[in-house]
């Protein structure tokens, strides 16, 4: 959509053919109501907006520009109200990052009802300018590289230690994901709830279920009931939409 042009056109010639499909994007195409609303006509059912950190000078520190005094509810919004989900990330471990960052995360994104989210730890890759910053300074705890995976603490915060980083990781996680927090983030439009489901249920709480599905061979057989029901809801709610 950086060619505004060419993604309305695009967007018009998928409407015809009744496909679904989803889409990376940035926070700022909220500002283009009429070409979101466009998307959700040519069956865009959820983009991925990284917004990374809701500190501002993490932000800077990110170098994610585009994300700096963005008003997100108000953004956020456009989207859900053209029945479109955002799936996100966040990253923990900045500079500016106190250990307060992840109640005030869970509490954000919560209330705009992001659908789903992919939590980070800051991870300073070799040959990055990052890497070489915290070499010089002293901070990296570790260089087995199996542990440079997002999931790990592989240097020393600013304003946290690395305990409080790796359990506000692992926190935030079971919080954002727990029931009564997967229920608050509910949409409202019904058709859109087999997918929310799909994503917090589905690839969070089943991991026993999925076991026991690929092991009988039965996983395929699974997806094709609940792709057909999901069609069926997504069809209904295209025509109240349109």
């Amino acid at each position: 959509m950086v060619d505004k042009a060419y993604g309305k056109a695009l967007c018009r010639a998928l409407i015809p053919l009744r496909v679904r499909w989803r889409c990376a994007s940035s926070i700022e195409l909220g500002y283009d109501q009429e070409t979101v609303k466009l998307m959700a006509q040519a069956g865009c059912e959820s983009v991925f907006i990284g917004l990374e950190s809701i500190n501002a000078k993490s932000l800077q520190e990110s170098f994610k520009h585009q994300n700096i005094r963005q008003d997100y509810p108000q953004l956020i919004d456009v989207f859900h109200q053209n029945g479109i989900m955002i799936n996100s990330s966040f990253v923990f471990g900045f500079d500016h990052d106190t250990k307060d960052v992840f109640a005030q995360t869970l509490e954000f994104a919560v209330a705009v009802k992001l659908a789903s989210i992919n939590f980070h730890i800051l991870t300073p890759y070799p040959g990055t300018t990052l890497f070489r910053r915290f070499v010089a300074e002293g901070r990296i705890l570790t260089y087995m590289w199996d542990k440079y995976d997002t999931a790990h603490v592989v240097f020393q915060p600013s304003q946290m230690s690395p305990e409080e980083l790796q359990e506000g990781y692992y926190w935030i996680y079971k919080e954002f994901y727990s029931w009564p927090n997967i229920l608050k983030r509910m949409p409202d439009g019904i058709t859109q709830k087999p997918r929310f489901l799909s994503f917090n249920i589905g690839l969070k709480k089943m991991n026993k279920l999925w076991d026991f599905l690929i092991r009988r061979n039965m996983l395929s057989h699974a997806f094709r009931v609940y792709h057909k029901v999901d069609r069926i809801l997504w069809q209904i709610g295209r025509w109240t939409r349109e």
